[in-house]
C-alpha cells in the first residue's frame, strides 16, 4: 500500500527537485508505471494488488496430481 509519505516523496522529487520518472523509479525501487500513476492522479492512498493465476485446465485434476506427487518422490 502506498501511503501519504511515499506519494509526497514522489511528488516532491518530480515537481520540486525536477527529477524524471525513471530517476524516481530507480531511487525508490518502484515501477515507472507506479510513479506515473501517482503523478497523474490526485489520490493520497493507493492499493497495490498482486494477481494470482488460476489453473482452469488443471482444476478438475488437482486432487489426482497431489496424490501422485505424494506417491512419486522426485
Amino acid at each position: 500500500m502506498f501511503i501519504v509519505e511515499s506519494i509526497a516523496k514522489i511528488l516532491r522529487m518530480y515537481y520540486v527537485e525536477g527529477k524524471g520518472i525513471r530517476t524516481i523509479a530507480r531511487a525508490l525501487n518502484i515501477s515507472k508505471n507506479t510513479v506515473k500513476k501517482v503523478i497523474r492522479c490526485d489520490k493520497t492512498k493507493f492499493e497495490l494488488t498482486q494477481h494470482s493465476r488460476k489453473k482452469p485446465a488443471l482444476e478438475n485434476h488437482l486432487g489426482i496430481l497431489h496424490q501422485l506427487g505424494s506417491v512419486i518422490k522426485w
